[in-house]
């Protein structure tokens, strides 16, 4: 029988959830509305940093860690909402920066920060301070080690467990003593006392115990609400995961399941309230991924919690910020849809839903009593607003705007569409076209997400689809095959299809904008980051005819390079990487074999720059380690030979995406030009 039944929706409790996601993130706009025309707004105002990144309210519910920008990168301060004043945690300087902050308790937090080297490597770090930012001390002191000079290891490291009941502990995860093998330790968030532990490095600051050898190869852990480690998913070396599991939290594992491919995964998400079986996501017999209970003793699937409507992917459990017990289930289609098995929580959404309406609603934190909680109210053409939920009293006020200045101005309009690529395979995405603007004969510019595999497109709010249709431009996303949320056979459509039916789905989206008369076929531009920027070039090459031109960030020009290239020079530092075993095996099996040198430059822009006609612009970060700036000047070097238009930004001390906002900017202002040069009336002339 399922535990698990779901609840219908009806008004507010006194019971809130963490993360919750709620309502709409696309709105449904006919065609037809005409409105007075928006504003061009200044550049800034869709690059810069949120004024407010993060709002996280503290146990008893006094105060909020909030995270902004700050000395040129990330920090925390801490506001009292009983005198609503702020005090700053941190002081991080450029190019440090602060990545997340959590409550360890009322009185402590801990964060994670990544610390930039004397030779550019990005040093990831956790650290523990109290509330008022003394006893600030490093619990994981990230360093490369002395005899790797020239060479670059992060170090992986994860909380596997806060803590919440222990004022001085919390569980981490780290391979710091053995490269692929995480050990799970005890850490002290202070450096008073010993803790009665023993500090296996001399490098942590703090006193640390191993619970234990490594379970497997780069493992993934999972506590029980006890916070004992009993769940562990490895990475191996083949490609392959395995699903370890103990019925405590000490002893010999046992496998409780493998799978090397995505025809039968088991991912374990949380324990059933009594912590005899898991909660796992799953498509084992089955196409889309569902939630079911899992029964380590008879190793097989049990009841099936959610299954989503015929096509849809059961996208997230949701548990309470509390006591980890599963309230409610995440999946998409053009927009969420959250199912409920708490009452309560059922009744808080549907609450939810007539205060906002049209909106995505995330209550990010609330406190342990569940007096009070932080929402986070977003949509297509509204980039955020932190709400605090009053329980004692029924009340949601404004704390602050994530990015106070766009109040009072109208955004672009975020549509749902979809359409039937060639093969007759269904395609969703989104329509982005200017306020006030009809949806009709607009110049057009289509963006692929990067990824490409198991990543997708939302219609929440996108800073660069609103950047371009603030300029008059509409915007289409297409999640083409490949794309995640859609079931493992529409996931798997895309293997091995980069530069064919991959790069289809997005010609068919165009054509059918074309079709439909919402875009000026005279007036279409691609322009991508990652695949994204990949699939930009390639559909300059494939249907040179199509587009007016193409812009490519961070994009892969050369699949041979990306497959049989083993270590990532950036070059900037002169660093390597090393790229792993696992990692090459998986691109192998979504690519291309990498010892079929003639298919991978057949699908490689950089070998087919001769039948380029659009002109061309490049940019990327010269230190980027994902898709090694090589592929940029390779793929330059192509266009300039062949005697093609072709513009250059490369960007030192930027990465995979430029995290600093300055650069951000200069990049759109760039793009921004281009565009208006080549997406004129008058067609521009081909190149030969």
């Amino acid at each position: 029988m399922n535990p698990f039944t779901p609840a219908p929706a009806r008004t507010w409790t006194r019971f809130l959830i963490g993360a919750l996601t709620t309502a709409a993130c696309a709105t449904a706009i006919p065609v037809g509305v005409h409105a007075a025309t928006a504003p061009e707004l200044p550049i800034e105002h869709f690059f810069k940093d949120y004024a407010y990144e993060t709002i996280t309210i503290s146990p008893a519910g006094r105060y909020l860690a909030v995270t902004y920008p700050s000395n040129g990168t990330r920090n925390a301060a801490i506001i009292d909402m009983q005198t609503m004043q702020g005090k700053p945690l941190t002081g991080f300087s450029q190019p440090d920066a602060l990545d997340w902050v959590a409550w360890k308790s009322e009185d402590a937090l801990l964060y994670g920060m990544t610390k930039v080297d004397e030779v550019g490597n990005d040093l990831y770090n956790i650290g523990s301070l109290q509330r008022d930012g003394t006893k600030h001390v490093l619990i994981l002191d990230n360093q490369v080690p002395e005899n790797a000079v020239g060479t670059w290891r992060m170090v992986a490291d994860e909380v596997v467990d806060v803590l919440p009941d222990d004022p001085d502990l919390v569980l981490l995860s780290s391979e710091a003593e053995r490269v692929d093998y995480y050990s799970v330790y005890r850490v002290g968030t202070s450096l008073r006392g010993n803790l009665s532990m023993r500090s296996t490095a001399s490098r942590f600051p703090t006193a640390r115990h191993a619970l234990g050898p490594p379970a497997g190869r780069k493992c993934s852990y999972l506590t029980d609400h006890k916070a004992q480690v009993r769940v562990c998913m490895t990475r191996e070396a083949d490609g392959s995961r395995r699903l370890l599991y103990r019925p405590k939290g000490e002893g010999a594992w046992q496998e409780l399941a493998s799978f090397s491919d995505e025809n039968s995964r088991i991912l374990p998400v949380g324990f059933t309230d009594d912590d005899q079986a898991l909660i796992v996501l799953s498509n084992v017999g089955r196409d889309t991924d569902a939630l079911y209970v899992y029964e380590p003793e008879k190793k097989a699937l049990a009841d099936v919690v959610l299954e989503a409507p015929k096509g849809l992917d059961v996208d997230e459990a949701v548990f309470s910020t509390y006591g980890q017990r599963l309230i409610a289930a995440r999946y998409y289609d053009h927009e969420s849809h959250i199912v409920f098995f708490d009452e309560a929580a059922a009744r808080a959404h549907g609450a939810l839903e007539k205060l906002f309406p049209d909106s995505g609603v995330a209550l990010t934190s609330m406190s342990q009593d569940g007096k009070k909680a932080i929402l986070l109210v977003t949509s297509g053409s509204e980039p955020g607003t932190f709400y605090l939920f009053d329980n004692a009293n029924q009340r949601v006020s404004e704390v602050v705007r994530r990015a106070p200045w766009f109040k009072g101005t109208r955004l672009a309009v975020v549509k749902s569409v979809e359409f039937e690529a060639r093969d007759q395979m269904r395609i969703h995405g989104y329509l982005t076209y200017p306020a006030g603007r009809l949806a009709r004969n607009l110049p057009l510019i289509v963006i692929p997400h990067g990824g490409p595999f198991g990543i997708r497109d939302y219609g929440g709010f996108d800073p660069e689809a609103q950047f371009f249709a603030n300029r008059g431009y509409g915007v289409l996303q297409v999640n083409f095959r490949g794309s995640g949320g859609f079931g493992t056979a529409f996931r798997q459509a895309g293997a091995r299809e980069w530069g064919k039916k991959m790069q289809d789905d997005i010609t068919d989206g165009v054509e059918w904008a074309i079709r439909e008369g919402i875009a000026d076929k005279q007036r279409i531009a691609i322009y991508g980051a990652s695949y994204g920027g990949y699939a930009a070039m390639m559909g300059l090459v494939r249907t040179p005819d199509l587009f007016r031109c193409g812009i490519t960030f961070a994009g892969v020009s050369d699949l041979d390079m990306l497959l049989n290239t083993r270590t990532v020079r950036a070059k900037t530092a002169n660093t390597t990487v090393n790229i792993s075993p696992e990692t090459i095996r998986y691109w192998e099996s979504v690519v291309g074999d990498r010892k079929d040198e003639a298919a991978l430059r057949a699908d490689s822009p950089r070998y087919n720059a001769a039948g380029i006609k659009a002109p061309v612009l490049i940019a990327h970060g010269e230190d980027d380690f994902t898709v090694p700036y090589d592929h940029a000047t390779a793929l330059r070097e192509a266009l300039e030979k062949a005697g093609k238009k072709v513009e250059f930004l490369g960007v030192r001390e930027e990465g995979h995406g430029f995290r600093h906002a300055d650069n951000r900017i200069k990049l759109f202002g760039t793009i921004e030009k281009f565009l208006a040069q080549h997406m004129a009336s008058a067609p521009a002339a081909s190149n030969p």
